[in-house]
């Protein structure tokens, strides 16, 4: 498999998004950044880059917000119900907590169950969706189990974790979905929300919160 994944880094609060192509086949995104996402529309017009679907990895403001500048090109848009409410409420996507214009994003998006796999034609991938809730309800990462690729949003960083002080967060969870994400290949690569890339043999040894999952 030929994939190419290109990491783009948001203007606020410094989120990654992701374009991952496969040969010659349309790309699909992973996260769309910040709350103003001329900058990244402003890529895929220059480039014209047609997507073939948008993942969402949460509800928060920084992973969210490119969807109102991208909303004109009618993309297929997933993201757990448990989060779809963050898309209409300021409060829980944390846009008002961090001081920003309240953001509030009109879209319909497509829910999918723990371990679904979503198949994207047009892309030529199969996708699969783990929900791994405790930074939000609906956090979720998202699998290319032929590539090893994983896409943990702010679930699992580079030698750590998102926080669990935000609305929405249910800390309780925290065990159970780091431990879905370590019974995945050691050899997968991790993709976070925010940061390096890393390994999950890479994180199993050295992430202190991963040592007792």
């Amino acid at each position: 498999m030929a994939l190419n994944i290109r990491r783009l880094v948001a203007p606020v609060a410094q989120s990654n998004v992701y374009l991952v192509r496969k040969d010659n086949l349309l790309p699909v995104l992973f996260d769309t950044g910040s709350p103003d996402g001329r900058w990244l529309l402003k890529i895929l017009k220059q480039e014209k880059i047609d997507l073939a679907a948008i993942f969402l990895t949460h509800g928060h403001f920084d992973h969210i917000g490119g969807l109102a500048s991208l909303s004109s090109l009618d993309v297929p848009t997933y993201l757990a119900i448990e989060d779809q409410e963050f898309l209409l409420d300021p409060e829980y996507n944390g846009s008002l907590y961090f001081g920003l214009p309240p953001l509030m994003i009109e879209v319909n998006a497509t829910d999918f169950l723990d371990g679904e796999v979503i198949e994207c034609p047009k892309a030529g991938l199969k996708i699969k969706a783990i929900k791994t809730p405790f930074h939000t309800r609906g956090s979720s990462c998202f699998y290319l189990e032929e590539a090893k690729i994983l896409f943990t949003g702010d679930t699992l960083f580079r030698g750590s974790i998102g926080r669990d002080d935000l609305m929405g967060a249910c800390p309780r969870f925290l065990s159970a979905s780091l431990h879905k994400i370590t019974s995945l290949k050691g050899e997968t690569v991790i993709y976070p929300g925010h940061g390096a890339m890393s390994t999950l043999d890479f994180e199993k040894k050295n992430n202190p919160f991963l040592k007792n999952i």
